[in-house]
């Protein structure tokens, strides 16, 4: 028995010693392509946010979702910048005025700090703006912070696909007092600490690194399909990407959960405002070399907009940008997701549907020292 032992764990130490130089030696992104990989919380853990809380990583060759580990893969200087909830933004006292929530394009996955939309809107409006993302509707509700501050505004941000996960609003019972016990907990370092090694133990990074290396040299890596743009630019397409359907009994849905929430907000002094992101495929799918559209987010910001939600039409200005010859790419060139001119021109809609709304004119958000201290949402 004890020679049996002996040999399994001879066996195991080379891996054991690879685990912890993984954990204790190697930066937190050795072993993926992008940040988002080495922050997220994947699996059990008692974070409440979607990333590692209290975390600042620069990567100076992050590369995008379609074309990693290949001659075409672009290398992107990034820096994220997480909080002791788990979300995208520098520790701050500061109460929002606005809290976005949404998918990885709210996220800003594939982008840096500063080219968020959070950070972005934030600098126009002057006032405190809170990315809650990746989440959804639900998160919101049951996050004891905004029981306790209702922001002014909240902005759902949802891809064309993803706008049919918009949930129906609810406020569960026992959600917020689970969030705060959590809360505590990892806010006793030790604790926190142990359950992120925790994590990054399930998430096996190391191995799964390994194993897409092995799939990549055997040609079983993702794909991309690849179009071009008239002056010669490159733009690439995921082949599992097509282009959106969607059928007016299901837009009809989304517009219903809308209103639920707009009308539960709305109790709470709170003003929706509904940002659906065309896809890639959509703005750009004429370069694809099998050209798709069809008119399905078109007819969801009708719908929405007759409905009275306040609805960002993003799709007629990233069209109108798109054939301006010469302009900035507002998607990556390997990536799926928007790049930085695609945000800045999603916060100036933002910007200007807030200002067209009477009712957050003069609403504020607290800032400064304490709750009582408040400014006026503006556009500087």
């Amino acid at each position: 028995m004890k020679t049996f032992l002996l040999k399994l764990g001879l066996f195991a130490a080379p891996f054991a010693v690879a685990v912890a130089v993984e954990l204790f030696v190697l930066p937190l992104d050795c072993f993926t392509f992008r940040v988002w990989e080495a922050l997220s919380v994947q699996g059990t853990s008692i974070q409440t946010g979607q990333f590692y809380p209290n975390r600042q990583l620069h990567k100076a060759d992050e590369v995008g979702d379609l074309l990693r580990y290949t001659p075409l893969e672009v290398h992107k200087d990034v820096r994220w910048i997480t909080d002791k909830y788990g979300y995208r933004k520098a520790n701050t006292d500061r109460i929002p005025a606005v809290v976005i929530i949404g998918d990885s394009f709210a996220a800003g996955d594939a982008l840096s700090h500063e080219q968020m939309l959070s950070e972005v809107l934030e600098d126009k409006l002057g006032v405190s703006v809170y990315p809650l993302a990746p989440a959804n509707i639900r998160t919101y509700l049951n996050d004891p912070r905004f029981i306790e501050h209702p922001p002014t505004a909240l902005i759902i941000v949802r891809t064309e696909a993803g706008a049919a996960n918009i949930r129906s609003p609810r406020r569960d019972a026992y959600k917020p007092a689970m969030v705060r016990l959590r809360r505590r907990l990892t806010d006793v370092a030790v604790v926190r600490e142990a359950d992120v090694l925790w994590n990054r133990l399930w998430k096996a990074n190391m191995l799964n690194y390994s194993r897409s290396r092995i799939r990549d040299a055997m040609g079983l890596g993702r794909q991309a399909v690849r179009g071009e743009m008239p002056d010669g630019t490159p733009t690439f397409f995921s082949p599992a990407i097509a282009p959106w359907h969607i059928t007016d009994r299901q837009i009809n849905s989304i517009v219903q959960r809308l209103k639920e929430c707009q009308a539960m907000l709305a109790q709470e002094g709170t003003t929706l405002i509904f940002v659906p992101i065309p896809s890639k495929m959509t703005v750009y799918g004429r370069y694809h070399p099998n050209p798709q559209r069809t008119d399905s987010l078109e007819r969801l910001v009708a719908a929405a907009a007759s409905a009275g939600i306040p609805t960002a039409d993003l799709l007629k200005v990233f069209d109108a940008e798109a054939a301006r010859p010469g302009h900035e790419m507002l998607y990556h060139v390997d990536d799926s997701h928007w790049a930085a001119a695609a945000v800045r021109l999603t916060a100036d809609l933002i910007v200007q549907t807030l200002e067209a709304m009477p009712d957050t004119r003069g609403q504020t958000e607290a800032g400064g020292t304490s709750p009582g201290d408040r400014t006026a949402i503006h556009a500087d």
